[in-house]
């Protein structure tokens, strides 16, 4: 019975230790900034921000403007790339073809590309009048269905 008290103890004391919940002045953990800085070592860090329950980090990387989102435990939740409306050569030109030919009287707002551990896309937010959408695409340009 000392031995389970003593376990379970050191385990209670380890979770504290390991979960770095973020601190009332809103710092970032350090597990998050060292995170950042694996995943990003090129990258030129703007600022942090609080999103939720998530810790973002804007920067600029090869010319675009970023934004990765990392939980308090300092794990790579997804990142966003903002692509210039200007750039639009920069998404693969069938999605291109889709959205001309399919929403012709639509406007880009917004173009970018998420990277997550779960599957990445581009996406152009698009309008018309109220009529706002979200198109999605995968690395070749296929239509991704919301």
């Amino acid at each position: 019975m000392k031995t389970f008290i003593l376990v379970l103890a050191f385990c209670s004391m380890c979770l504290g230790v390991f979960s770095q919940p973020p601190s009332r002045d809103g710092a970032v953990p350090e597990m998050v900034l060292q995170n950042f800085q694996k995943e990003f070592p090129q990258a030129r860090l703007l600022n942090w921000e609080r999103s939720g329950n998530s810790f973002v980090a804007r920067f600029t990387l090869n010319g675009f403007n970023e934004r990765a989102y990392f939980s308090t435990a300092g794990i790579w939740l997804y990142t966003d790339i903002d692509i210039p409306t200007a750039k639009t050569d920069k998404i693969p030109e069938k999605a291109m073809g889709h959205f001309t030919s399919n929403f012709p009287s639509h406007r880009i707002l917004n173009a970018g590309y998420r990277d997550a551990p779960s599957g990445s896309y581009y996406y152009l937010e698009i309008n018309r009048g109220g009529d706002r959408r979200t198109l999605r695409y995968d690395d070749y340009g296929n239509y991704l269905p919301n």
